[in-house]
């Protein structure tokens, strides 16, 4: 609560733009299992897919940053 109250202008009492802020979030994903269906075009072959391990299913994070432009 604190942190949002540092937003605030103590002598309008209005919210002060985020002009310098970036939003940051990251996301991990599993990689895909070997059951899971998927849709292809008539002339397209289904991709191989092999995993070394069931047990240790490699991750990809992805990081995004919103910020507005100077």
């Amino acid at each position: 609560m604190r942190w949002i109250l540092t937003f605030i202008d103590e002598h309008t009492f209005e919210f002060e733009g985020m002009y310098t802020m970036v939003h940051m979030d990251k996301k991990w994903f599993d990689a895909d299992v070997d059951w899971r269906p998927y849709l292809l075009l008539p002339d397209e072959e289904p991709p191989a897919r092999h995993r070394q391990s069931k047990r240790f299913v490699p991750k990809t994070m992805f990081l995004a940053a919103v910020a507005r432009p100077p």
